[in-house]
């Protein structure tokens, strides 16, 4: 529960100090922050003794399933909703990837436990492949451009919590001396505070009313169905899983749009202001969602400490 306050806390200083100061810059040096210290260092402090055997399997898929569920999703809703090919392709590339570290990490920090981040961490690494595989295929395929391959490979291997990853592993059968250790856990503790001061520099409210229909039918299929298929499959397909594996993973898969797919959608004009809605109003929501999921799934009641 104090982890929960604190989050409501940030949320509500950051909405405060988007009136006193620039919002948008404010926003991006927060995100900067974000994704070139405190998530690197959060990922090269876990991924260093984290167990990838046994159970690393389903939260690795999650994501990829995840996305198929949106796919499927989307297109079964076309039959009776009509949507014009940019705002199909914006569904499915901001339903299909999860915000798995911005948002995902704190919320897992403070309902599932410091512990509940090693498996969060594998979620979150194969849903930024997701991302920039799937994503950017979907991204390119709606907005009429040719897929870059090499351009995708370096935008994956070249983002800082890609590198952090990989330096993780290569650096596993060495100790990390006291003051890295150190050093690392602190700036990795900055994660929270910084995410959601800057969703809370972020929140507002659609004026067209229209959009209202688009985004229900996003954030319904992302934060209640896909969270609902992985629990199913957790439930009766993959019934060796321990609770946290699974509750991490329900968790993870059922969290607000990606705030970097709200970039993509951006760049490939994916009917960017249904993308921006969707993440902004997704957040918000997605912590009542989450600590929904939290109290009414057996693995997460399991997990409770």
């Amino acid at each position: 529960m104090s982890g929960l306050i604190f989050i409501f806390v940030c949320i509500t200083v950051g909405k405060i100090l988007s009136r006193l100061t620039n919002p948008q810059e404010l926003i991006r040096s927060l995100n900067l922050l974000v994704v070139r210290v405190a998530l690197p260092a959060l990922i090269l402090d876990k991924i260093h003794t984290i167990n990838l055997a046994g159970d690393a399997f389903f939260p690795i898929a999650t994501p990829w399933i995840g996305f198929i569920v949106a796919v499927a999703s989307i297109y079964f809703i076309k039959l009776f909703v009509p949507m014009s090919k940019i705002t199909t392709g914006c569904l499915i590339l901001l339903c299909g990837t999860s915000n798995t570290s911005f948002v995902g990490f704190p919320l897992v920090h403070a309902l599932l436990g410091e512990e509940a981040l090693n498996t969060a961490i594998i979620v979150d690494q194969s849903n930024l492949i997701v991302l920039f595989t799937l994503g950017i295929l979907v991204a390119n395929l709606y907005s009429g451009k040719s897929v870059d391959v090499k351009q995708m490979l370096i935008r994956i291997l070249v983002y800082p919590p890609v590198v952090a990853l990989i330096l993780g592993i290569l650096l596993r059968p060495f100790a990390y001396p006291e003051a890295v250790q150190y050093t690392l856990s602190t700036f990795g503790s900055l994660l929270t505070p910084l995410t959601m001061l800057s969703i809370g520099c972020s929140l507002s409210l659609p004026r067209d009313k229209s959009m209202i229909k688009f985004i229900s039918i996003g954030l319904t299929i992302k934060l209640i169905l896909m969270p609902l298929v992985i629990s199913l499959l957790a439930m009766f397909v993959f019934t060796t899983l321990t609770p946290l594996t699974a509750a991490v993973s329900i968790m993870q898969v059922g969290m607000a749009p990606m705030v970097m797919a709200v970039i993509i959608a951006a760049d490939k004009n994916l009917n960017p202001e249904l993308a921006n809605f969707l993440t902004s109003i997704g957040i918000p929501i997605s912590f009542i969602t989450a600590v929904l999921w939290n109290i009414l799934l057996p693995f997460a009641q399991a997990t409770a400490h």
